[in-house]
């Protein structure tokens, strides 16, 4: 679970710094599934939900039609046997 919440530290941090150093530019952020003890019991579909920072809990259809957009999906399993679906999204200005 540390090696889940480091990736997910990382990668805000990274998606935050390029935010706030190139203007007008692309707004990104970390979204998260809660977590689960296998990924079979919840598949990725339309209805998997998601906890984003600025959005709260939304599917992929809402993140687009608030003008964000998916630009990377990471499964991620822990090694106490929990499993999490991680999404990268951008906002263009």
């Amino acid at each position: 679970m540390m090696k889940v919440c480091l990736f997910l530290s990382l990668a805000f941090a990274c998606f935050t710094v390029n935010a706030q150093t190139s203007p007008g530019k692309a707004k990104g952020e970390v979204c998260a599934t809660e977590p689960s003890a296998a990924m079979a019991t919840k598949p990725f579909n339309n209805e998997t939900t998601f906890k984003c920072p600025s959005l709260g809990s939304v599917t992929v259809s809402k993140i687009y039609e608030k003008g964000w957009r998916v630009v990377q999906y990471l499964p991620l399993a822990s090694n106490t046997g929990t499993f999490q679906m991680v999404i990268l999204i951008e906002q263009q200005h």
